[in-house]
């Protein structure tokens, strides 16, 4: 099994659905990608990355993010973690 290090990368495709949209997780009323959805992205490309190098029955748990939403993602649009 390969080592968990420093520098693990990971990429994610996501298209934004009525049910990722600000205006329906009350974070916005904009029909964009809400920031805890694009979180939620973020932690499941995390974890997808770990998961195959953790010993059986060891998961990971966030405990910190840093994070800039800098554009607003409109219904349909494909993004990329």
């Amino acid at each position: 099994m390969p080592a968990l290090e420093a520098g693990l990368t990971n990429e994610t495709q996501h298209t934004v659905g009525d049910h990722d949209l600000a205006s329906r997780w009350g974070s916005g009323l904009a029909e964009v990608l809400a920031t805890p959805v694009l979180i939620a992205y973020c932690e499941r490309c995390a974890r997808l990355a770990v998961d195959p190098l953790l010993p059986e029955g060891q998961q990971t748990v966030g405990s910190s993010i840093s994070l800039h939403h800098l554009a607003a993602t409109p219904l349909g649009i494909q993004v990329t973690v």
